[in-house]
C-alpha cells in the first residue's frame, strides 16, 4: 500500500509522460495574447467500452513548480476516439511561457495522454 500527501513517508517524485499521441496547434508554438489556439489530436483517444462521458481536457498552464491553468475547455470525444478544441488565450494572459496538457477522460479519470506542447504566449496583436 502506498500513498502520497502531507503525512506521507513517501518524497513526491516528478514524472514525465511520453506517447505516441501528439497535438497539432494552430497558429504555432507562439501566440498572441486575446487569440485563440486551435488543437486537432495526431493520434486518438482510446474508445470507451461504455457509453459513459468521454472527454479530453485541454488546459494551458504556466510553467514551474506550481503549475496555474490560465486557460481549459473540455471538448467531447466521439465514438472513434476523435475530438477538436479552440482554446482561447485571453488578452489578459502574461507573456510568458506555458505548456498546453491534454488527456483523454472518462469521468474523472485520466485514460490516456498527449505529448505536452510548449507554447508561449506574445503581446496582443
Amino acid at each position: 500500500c502506498s500513498w502520497t500527501g502531507p503525512s506521507s513517508p513517501y518524497p513526491s517524485v516528478q514524472i514525465q509522460v511520453t506517447t505516441f499521441r501528439r497535438l497539432q496547434v494552430l497558429p504555432g508554438s507562439t501566440v498572441p495574447a486575446g487569440s485563440d489556439l486551435r488543437i486537432s489530436p495526431v493520434g486518438l483517444c482510446p474508445t470507451p467500452a461504455r457509453a459513459d462521458p468521454y472527454f479530453a481536457e485541454v488546459v494551458l498552464e504556466q510553467t514551474g513548480p506550481h503549475p496555474l491553468v490560465v486557460a481549459g475547455t473540455n471538448p467531447g470525444i466521439n465514438a472513434s476516439g476523435n475530438w477538436s478544441a479552440t482554446l482561447p488565450v485571453s488578452a489578459g494572459t502574461p507573456r510568458g511561457r506555458y505548456v498546453l496538457d491534454v488527456s483523454c477522460m472518462v469521468h474523472e479519470a485520466y485514460v490516456a495522454y498527449y505529448q505536452p506542447v510548449p507554447v508561449t504566449v506574445s503581446r496582443p496583436s
